[in-house]
């Protein structure tokens, strides 16, 4: 199976990337020790006890043709401890899990291909917990 031209279903780039995320591989949710993936930020009742992914959506927008689209997503990397080391490793695992990604066939649309623009170290957090950041160019397409 692979995306219709034409479609004209909602191409949702975000609702793609969320679920690519929650069908992560198991060995990249057991790096994580689990599911904690969050959509725009963390919740407030995050302690930094744990490695966490918070990623948001740059740039595009929805789009109702079925078209491929190319957003950029950052996600900043949280490694559960106060070393910046952690953080980087929680970044380079989400690297080795999106950037093989091509034709997966998802629910809402097609995740094509996530292209790494940019990882760097980030600002630390407003509670001055380690941040890794690393930006995607994610092509999605409809169904």
């Amino acid at each position: 199976m692979h995306p219709q031209e034409g479609s004209d279903i909602v191409v949702d780039p975000y609702e793609i990337v969320r679920q690519f995320l929650a069908v992560a591989s198991n060995s990249f949710l057991t790096f994580l020790g689990g599911s904690y993936f969050a959509p725009d930020a963390l919740t407030t009742s995050f302690d930094n006890t744990h490695k966490a992914v918070v990623y948001h959506q740059e740039t595009g927008a929805l789009h109702v043709s079925g078209a491929s689209q190319a957003p950029v997503f950052v996600f900043k990397c949280y490694g559960g401890t106060m070393h910046q080391q952690d953080a980087r490793a929680v970044g380079l695992a989400l690297i080795d899990y999106m950037h093989p990604a091509s034709s997966t066939a998802l629910a809402v649309g097609w995740l094509m291909k996530a292209e790494l623009v940019a990882s760097f170290k980030g600002p630390d957090d407003p509670a001055g917990w380690p941040v890794y950041i690393c930006k995607f160019r994610i092509t999605t397409e409809g169904l």
